[in-house]
């Protein structure tokens, strides 16, 4: 993306104006790169109009570009974005783009975070295809099942279900 396309959509997205605001992140669908979406995530932070929220879900939830995937992933590590990982995680799945890499991660954010977070996170194993070696596997089962023991109400649910998913992702035998 041009640097100077760049900065004056980041000056549009934050400009206070919401009618402005919706048309800079339309026009990222179209001149948009993985480079915006650390913006997009410090606007995520900031508003608190649905409008916006719902152009920028949307725009996440399409990428299609793997160069995205350590982006995203990045801002899914970092504290920072704690109160957007939902948003962050569910364009994970909705892109349909392959974080099996980051499995572990999922896992850990299914465990550890609130309940529609984990159901997110959750959402993007049940999506991975790719097979998984069967020892990272078991290590990630049995870290969950000592997770699920000390959970309560629909977090242990949850946690009982991402076993369940993990579980079937073992190789099957022939």
């Amino acid at each position: 993306m041009n640097p100077n396309l760049l900065s004056e959509i980041s000056l549009r997205l934050f400009s206070g104006n919401n009618a402005d605001v919706v048309a800079a992140v339309k026009e990222l669908r179209s001149e948009g790169s993985p480079a915006i979406i650390p913006i997009l995530a410090d606007l995520l932070l900031k508003t608190t109009d649905r409008l916006i929220v719902a152009e920028i879900q949307n725009l996440l939830d399409d990428i299609k570009e793997k160069s995205a995937i350590p982006v995203i992933i990045e801002l899914i590590s970092n504290p920072k974005y704690r109160p957007i990982y939902r948003n962050l995680v569910q364009s994970c799945w909705e892109s349909g783009m392959d974080y099996s890499s980051y499995i572990r991660m999922f896992v850990q954010l299914a465990v550890k975070e609130d309940y529609i977070t984990a159901i997110e996170a959750l959402t993007v194993v049940e999506n991975i295809t790719v097979e998984i070696p069967l020892v990272e596997l078991e290590m990630l089962i049995n870290e969950t099942k000592h997770e699920a023991i000390k959970a309560i109400d629909e977090k242990k649910v949850l946690l009982t279900e991402l076993i369940f998913v993990l579980e079937n992702m073992r190789p099957k035998k022939a």
